[in-house]
């Protein structure tokens, strides 16, 4: 357990982060995202972006995926 916390910050590419257990916040230019288990948030690439997670977390960072998505959005994930 443990307190994870990413000050604003941005990438050049789009992101997308998986969480398999326990849950984050994400605050995107504006917006606050709440991500549940067994949940995804996309964020674009240029998005201005702040993470936050306490407790047990278990997730991932996938680094292939295309999009042309321009908005962050939450996605459900069937993790098996």
């Amino acid at each position: 357990m443990g307190r994870i916390e990413l000050d604003l910050h941005r990438h050049k590419k789009g992101q997308i982060l998986l969480v398999q257990r326990g849950a984050l916040s994400c605050e995107v230019e504006g917006g606050l995202w709440i991500v549940p288990p067994r949940s995804a948030v996309w964020i674009p690439g240029g998005a201005l972006h702040a993470i936050k997670a306490s407790g047990a977390l278990e997730g991932t960072t996938p680094s292939s995926i295309r999009t042309s998505t321009r908005a962050c959005r939450r996605l459900a994930v069937p993790f098996r």
